[in-house]
């Protein structure tokens, strides 16, 4: 199961590494090796090439689960999140997001 990992900073010369080091130990921890990174630097444009890159390659099958940090590094409105999170959980693709816990995968067991 191939996996993409996006991360988003607004200028240069913030670090990625906030965000690429907490979604490569997700995937560690879930024993999750095969990933493709994609780094972006935009701050206010609407046209984001390594996003839509990213998400043309997802839609065509490359990637089964979308890992983020945060999901405001990848969308830019609650509104879009929401369609593309409905449109890819149709394709059987699944987002994560490390920090807001958003793991569908996750198979929670009952303590009862």
């Amino acid at each position: 199961m191939k996996i993409a990992v996006y991360v988003r900073v607004s200028t240069d010369k913030q670090s990625y590494e906030q965000q690429l080091e907490p979604c490569i130990n997700f995937c560690k921890m879930k024993g999750w090796d095969e990933y493709e990174i994609f780094k972006e630097i935009e701050s206010s444009t609407k046209e984001r090439p390594v996003f839509n890159e990213m998400m043309k390659r997802t839609r065509n099958g490359e990637f089964k689960i979308i890992i983020v940090w945060r999901f405001d590094r990848a969308w830019r409105s609650s509104r879009q999140f929401i369609m593309d999170f409905d449109n890819l959980q149709n394709l059987g693709i699944y987002v994560i997001s490390v920090m807001e816990g958003l793991d569908p995968l996750h198979r929670w067991e009952s303590v009862w």
